[in-house]
């Protein structure tokens, strides 16, 4: 929505915000416009940082941030760059990964970050650059593999402030190899994130999903993909 500017003063028309909290986004950002003296504001969320001992009061995780990637064969695939040269689908996200990274090491250095990867197998990096292989015979059934996700909750605590360079090696360190089992590292994914409010997955994949749970099959419906988000905003 738009709301006029006051000749001296922006004040937001939903939340009251002067133009001092405005400019420093701290409940909305707003955009000016010359043409009609207006400003847009993009609505969220109050916000208020917790300290860890208010987070221990209320039984709160801190903040999870868990990267899915794909590690397929087709993340071989070469692609030109726009501003020329060349770049595989999997270097790309690396890339990708990499920067999103670092702005949670600046912004917000007690978040947890972990790396899911998948191809034939899932595997997630825990603590102290030790990796858990999600078994093959899980595949197929998703509350094992949400169980599995929970379970390995504890083993995934370390701020990405602390540990941001041996994230960013295991992600500078991935081969491609395999088929792609997105659903289950997806389902392992959301069992992990359980019980951690406010928590995130991102998926990076290129291609169509064809192991274990998710598996899609040209004129099938698929509700897996549908079920696991609901059960992810639970």
């Amino acid at each position: 929505g738009a709301a006029n500017l006051a000749a001296s003063e922006r004040s937001c028309m939903f939340c009251g915000a002067t133009s001092d909290r405005v400019s420093q986004g701290i409940t909305s950002s707003a955009q000016n416009s010359s043409a009609d003296a207006t400003a847009t504001y993009i609505l969220s969320k109050p916000t208020k940082e917790m300290t860890s001992e208010e987070n221990l009061d209320r039984g709160m995780a801190p903040p999870m941030v868990i990267f899915c990637v794909d590690i397929s064969a087709s993340m071989s695939t070469t692609l030109t760059l726009e501003g020329g040269g060349t770049a595989t689908r999997l270097q790309c996200v690396q890339s990708a990964v990499a920067q999103q990274l670092r702005v949670l090491q600046q912004q917000h250095p007690d978040c947890i970050a972990v790396v899911i990867t998948f191809g034939a197998e899932v595997c997630v990096y825990t603590d102290g650059g030790n990796r858990s292989m999600v078994a093959r015979r899980a595949h197929e059934f998703e509350a094992d593999l949400l169980a599995k996700g929970a379970s390995l909750s504890a083993s995934c605590s370390e701020a990405v402030g602390n540990v941001i360079d041996r994230l960013q090696a295991t992600v500078a360190g991935l081969r491609p190899c395999g088929n792609t089992a997105l659903g289950p590292a997806l389902a392992v994914g959301v069992g992990l994130a359980s019980g951690h409010a406010g928590s995130k997955i991102v998926v990076c994949t290129d291609g169509m999903a064809n192991n274990g749970v998710g598996t899609i099959k040209k004129g099938q419906e698929c509700p897996f993909y549908g079920d696991i988000a609901r059960r992810a905003a639970e």
